[in-house]
């Protein structure tokens, strides 16, 4: 799109008003539709508007965003018993209360970026689900230490022990790998410190 144009707009999108660098050229009337393809005929839009815009005109897609707009504010309104929702807040799913924003976790997936549940609700929730798998978890956490220390003794029954010379961290010396306890979270499967040092 010409620089001209984005400049007469400010870089900003003609329909929703937001500032970005990706703007796109935009038919007010689409071509589909009988629109011409010249400068008069030709506003920048941001990409989803111009994707949520598709074949209307551009009075149509107004009318349409409007709508929306109003459906939003209605919206909002029935969510709070007062009939407003305050600025910088948000109701709780779990507890239903308003509360300010800064009482709710992060959530990427969520359009406001906040969890719908305020943190003591969901604090909550994870105290229950964990007393309810408590033994799951218990479970869980042995099958995977089971698995770690088998991996370490298959990795260290490959290599016979006298072949394996390891530099203990605290006395310096270089010692067979019998000399050095095993550690299943070192990636060669031994302690920093041998035997002696430790004890």
């Amino acid at each position: 799109m010409a620089d001209i144009l984005k400049d007469l707009y400010e870089h900003r999108c003609y329909y929703c008003g937001r500032k970005t660098g990706l703007l796109q050229k935009e038919h007010l009337i689409p071509l589909a539709r009988g629109g011409v393809n010249n400068v008069s005929n030709i506003v920048p839009a941001c990409p989803p508007c111009n994707l949520l815009k598709g074949t209307l005109t551009d009075q149509e897609f107004l009318t349409l965003l409007a709508d929306r707009a109003d459906y939003r504010a209605k919206r909002r309104s029935a969510d709070s018993p007062t009939g407003e929702m305050p600025l910088g807040s948000k109701r709780c799913s779990k507890c239903q209360r308003v509360l300010p924003t800064q009482l709710f976790g992060t959530h990427a997936g969520k359009a406001d970026g906040l969890a719908s549940r305020c943190k003591s609700c969901a604090a909550a929730a994870s105290a229950d689900w964990r007393a309810t798998n408590r033994e799951k978890m218990q479970a869980s956490r042995r099958a995977s230490g089971k698995q770690q220390r088998e991996a370490v003794r298959t990795r260290n029954l490959a290599i016979p022990p006298n072949t394996i010379q390891k530099r203990c961290s605290s006395c310096g010396e270089t010692k067979p790998a019998a000399d050095f306890h095993l550690d299943i979270y070192s990636p060669d499967g031994l302690q920093r410190r041998c035997k002696a040092c430790r004890s």
